[in-house]
């Protein structure tokens, strides 16, 4: 990679991993504003004069290679080149420094007030960070906050999560969960932290390798199978915080356990196994051939494309999701390989998911009917060969949804997906595709001058319902309403038919935004769902655009409160949610006490 090539990178690095904030009418850019600084211009060749044009050269390169790009906007127009021999002399390097003042004044957020006792407890913090202290435990923070006059627990878990926002530490501790090693685990420096993840995820040349533990780098290489006694071998020296950074690592997607192991003897010794499939190299002979399925009446395939913006990491994190979710259905264990995994999805059915070798933006999923053999003493039989179960299929895509939902809303915050099907009218020629929302909503679609039939695709992904009359089912793309009760209206003016909402709307969008997405567990939606007493409406509510506000309003008309609401969160094991609540709570006591 040349300098242009990582300027891109964490162009498109900050784009992801960060969400757009609100812009003031004097920026030019979009916010958050990024500069473009060159260093160095005293090596390059020439005089003065030369050296300042090669750098405008350069620079200029890289403005061209940002046009048409998502994150251009938030470029700062004027570029800097700034001679690090004259520092801190250089006129360039003190233009950018009053360049950044002002960018940075203009910033939304400017002018916030944050209490004086938490800024002492930052300056503490900075203190520990001098002295290379690089974590510490709950107890030794709730200490430090109270020699800074912060002795309420639920003012210590918003600041801690304040200042986790702000990058200033890492904290994924929740007060519904006292007994979790993220609770006592506080991270000081970030950069430390990436420097422990990194003797995991990074494999060690053979010469570096203990002999005793070659056979685990190995299987690390190889499988993506990492041992417990390898990862106590490379945190040797932290292995009083080994639960907590695990943990960590689980919480970043960055791998997870192998519950369905046969070596159930080794982890009776505390020698678990972690999918880690981020650390998988192309083997060569690895990849199952895929054409002849595209023809094949017991497969369909999907495709989820990235509008040209796929980060590798997102893709592994959803593996490693995708790992855990099918372990839960039981069968063979995950079969894992260079970008693709190999999923169970229920007796009869797999799942293929891969990124697409000629479009690196793009992940295909097949979703398979498995085939079966037959033993000597059986009969052939001849209609084995069925496509897809309907219901399967439906469950599949909804899981591929909600999980990347929950990455972007997590981890990739400006990461666009659709979900598309190949046409078959030129497929031969060239990578076509349609959007499948458009081929559930249209019995043809065009590809040129031709059609495309869709009935296949609405038969797999459509909602169905009988007809009135004749035995045929027609296949609808929007289900006909059955009849609701009062708490179950429309999104539509749902404000306005509520008198006194228990939640400001902006929080009450925050809060639908984490329980939407379906968990494997049920503790989202449907689990407030049915502590309301509708279980028996979920059906109709998963067709609502947020089931979350549905139930919202039902909470809201039968008058129960805040603190039930926050209650009912710690039952089901919803922390991320308890914590929205806590710090909406301490906001409404703050402005009382004002």
């Amino acid at each position: 990679m040349n300098n242009k090539d990582f300027v891109i990178f964490w162009l498109r690095s900050i784009y992801s991993h960060t969400t757009e904030n609100a812009s003031v009418s004097k920026q030019r850019q979009l916010s958050p504003p990024v500069f473009i600084v060159g260093t160095h211009r005293e090596s390059l060749p020439g005089n003065a004069q030369q050296r300042q044009a090669l750098a405008e050269e350069k620079l200029a390169e890289v403005k061209k290679s940002l046009k048409g790009t998502p994150y251009e906007g938030h470029v700062v127009c004027k570029f800097y080149a700034i001679d690090n021999s004259l520092r801190p002399l250089d006129q360039s390097i003190i233009d950018l420094r009053d360049h950044i003042t002002l960018i940075a004044k203009q910033e939304h957020y400017m002018g916030e007030k944050i209490p004086l006792k938490w800024l002492d407890f930052l300056n503490e913090i900075e203190q520990l960070r001098n002295k290379e202290k690089h974590s510490i435990s709950y107890k030794q923070v709730r200490d430090l906050a109270s020699s800074c006059g912060i002795l309420n627990d639920i003012q210590l878990f918003t600041m801690l999560h304040f200042y986790h926002d702000l990058g200033n530490m890492i904290y994924y501790g929740e007060r519904d969960t006292p007994d979790s090693a993220l609770n006592d685990i506080i991270i000081l420096s970030p950069q430390w932290l990436i420097c422990i993840f990194k003797r995991v995820i990074t494999v060690k040349d053979p010469s570096e390798q203990w002999a005793k533990f070659r056979s685990a780098w190995a299987r690390l290489d190889e499988e993506g199978l990492l041992e417990e006694r390898l990862i106590r071998h490379m945190w040797h020296d932290f292995l009083d915080q080994l639960e907590g950074l695990l943990q960590l690592m689980q919480k970043f997607d960055l791998l997870c356990v192998k519950t369905q192991s046969t070596e159930t003897q080794a982890a009776v010794e505390g020698n678990r196994l972690f999918y880690v499939p981020s650390l998988l190299k192309n083997q060569g002979d690895e990849v199952i051939c895929l054409e002849h399925l595209m023809k094949s009446k017991t497969a369909v395939v999907l495709y989820i494309d990235f509008n040209g913006f796929l980060p590798e990491g997102l893709f592994y994190r959803l593996i490693v999701r995708l790992v855990q979710w099918s372990q839960l259905k039981g069968g063979y264990e995950p079969r894992l390989f260079f970008q693709q995994a190999n999923l169970y999805v229920n007796e009869d059915h797999d799942m293929v998911i891969r990124i697409l070798p000629n479009k690196r933006s793009c992940i295909q999923v097949v979703i398979l009917r498995a085939s079966t053999v037959c033993s000597d003493d059986e009969e052939e039989d001849e209609e084995d060969e069925v496509e897809p179960c309907p219901s399967v299929c439906k469950m599949v895509l909804e899981l591929l949804e909600n999980n990347l939902l929950y990455l972007g809303h997590t981890w990739m915050k400006r990461v666009h997906f659709g979900f598309f099907v190949l046409c078959r009218v030129c497929y031969k020629e060239k990578t076509h595709l349609h959007e499948l929302k458009k081929c559930l909503n249209s019995k043809l679609v065009p590809c040129g001058l031709q059609r495309m039939k869709t009935a296949r695709f609405r038969r797999l992904f459509g909602d169905s319902k009988p007809k009135q009359e004749g035995h045929q089912a027609t296949v609808t793309a929007s289900p006909v309403k059955p009849k609701v009760p009062v708490f179950l209206r429309s999104l539509s003016g749902i404000f306005k038919e509520i008198s006194a909402p228990i939640l400001p709307f902006d929080l009450m969008t925050e809060i639908c935004v984490l329980l939407d997405p379906e968990h494997p567990l049920a503790n989202d939606w449907r689990g407030v769902a049915c502590k309301l007493g509708y279980d028996h409406y979920i059906n109709y509510l998963a067709r609502k655009d947020s089931p979350t506000m549905c139930i919202m309003n039902g909470w809201s008309e039968k008058g129960w409160s805040l603190e039930d609401l926050k209650k009912c969160m710690i039952d089901i094991k919803r922390g991320d949610v308890v914590r929205l609540i806590d710090k909406h709570l301490l906001t409404k006591l703050e402005i009382k006490e004002l």
